[in-house]
Parts: C-alpha cells; structure tokens; sequence
C-alpha cells in the first residue's frame, strides 16, 4: 500500500558529454557544476533531508580525472513534473562549456539505482601506435598491477576486466571494453600503467595518452511490479 504522505519524486535520466578543460574536475567538483547548473536554471529540484541539504543526484559512474565521456548520466529527482524538451531547454542555458546535453527521459518504476545498474564501459585510448597493444593484452594470461588505497596496497590482475578489443582502422588508438561499475571497475590509469610496465609501452605517450570513455553498459531494469 502506498503512504498517502509520501512525496511525489520525478526522476530525470540525463545523458551529457565532457570535453576540454571540464575533464580535469573531480568528481565532487562535477557534482558542484551540475547542482550549480540545475539551480540557475529555476528547476523543481528534490532536496536531500538533512542539515545541509543538496539536490538529489545520483551519476552512473564517475570518470577519472582527464577522461572525456562521449555518455555520460545522471538521475536528477524534481518534486514537480516538468516536461523533457522544457528540462533541457531550461538546463542548455546555465550548463558550462564543454558540457554537451544529449538526451533525457523519465524513468518510471526501477528498483535499483542508476550507479549499481553500471556493469561495463567502452574506452578509447589515443597514443601512437596504440593499435599495437591490443593483441598484447588480449592475449595476456594476467595483467598484474599495484593497486593503491587510503588504507593498503593489493595486486590485482587486470585482465579477467577485459571483456573485448575492438579493431580499429586508427593505428593510434586502442578501443577496448571493460568491467566496469561498483562490482568491477577497471580503472584507466591502472591499464596506462600495464601497458608501460608489463608491455613496454612509451611512458611519455602513455602519460600524454587521450582516454575518453565512449559509452556505459547497464544491466537490464527490474521493476518494483517484479
């Protein structure tokens, strides 16, 4: 049974690009430029409970610092409907340079939220010869890197990450599929670092490398009817 209290949420699913100067903000940074945006922009944004309360946002997966996104998303929650075409109209005239709106929809009726639904990624990595590499890693029996966090040091193989290679007719560029998403992520800087250490790539091409990630894999929707 529903509760006759419960506040009405509208959830928005809006599908951005990130080029130029804007890659190079962190995450949290992101999420000021977003809320920033939606707030000049006048929309009827849901505030999270609290003694600071913020826009509720939720963005599939975060990007690495100095990663374009070709599709990148983002759920918005607003407390009153508004239509899609008057949401990005409203929204392409605050949003910064180099944050390109692509598309948005409603979504009705999912269980589980956008971030954990983000299972794997398609990436583009631009160096010379890069094409190179791609039969390298394909073929690997493990791709062991260092991996470092706040609290300790691990190894981890790299390679069960490795879902596809693509052929590319670009001799410079190494177009790959990975896991990717809470469960799984494969982070770029950890392949730069592979590709340097174990496969004797240029560390000064790698290190100057473009990476942008092309497009999210999700897993398919359950809805609350089952």
């Amino acid at each position: 049974m529903s509760d006759p209290n419960a506040v009405q949420k509208w959830q928005v699913r809006l599908c951005f690009s990130i080029k130029g100067a804007l890659v190079w903000l962190g995450h949290l940074d992101m999420m000021r430029t977003m809320e920033r945006s939606l707030r000049r922009a006048e929309l009827p944004l849901f505030y999270s409970q609290g003694f600071n309360p913020r826009p509720e946002l939720v963005f599939a997966l975060p990007a690495g610092v100095g990663i374009e996104t070709e599709r990148d998303y983002v759920d918005i929650f607003l407390r009153e409907h508004v239509s899609i075409t008057n949401f990005l109209d409203r929204l392409a005239k605050t949003v910064p340079p180099n944050l390109t709106l692509l598309d948005a929809h409603l979504v009705v009726d999912e269980k589980k939220s956008i971030m954990g639904r983000v299972c794997a990624a398609d990436y583009g990595l631009y160096f010379p010869k890069a094409a190179s590499f791609g039969t390298l890693i394909w073929e690997a029996q493990a791709m062991q890197v260092e991996k470092h966090s706040k609290k300790k040091s691990r190894i981890i193989d790299l390679r069960p990450m490795l879902l596809e290679v693509y052929d590319s007719e670009d001799s410079n560029a190494l177009e790959i599929k990975v896991k990717a998403g809470s469960a799984e992520n494969m982070r770029m800087d950890l392949l730069s670092q592979v590709l340097v250490d174990q496969f004797g790539a240029s560390e000064d091409n790698v290190n100057n490398a473009r990476i942008v990630r092309h497009d999210l894999y999700f897993l398919p929707v359950k809805t609350n009817k089952g």
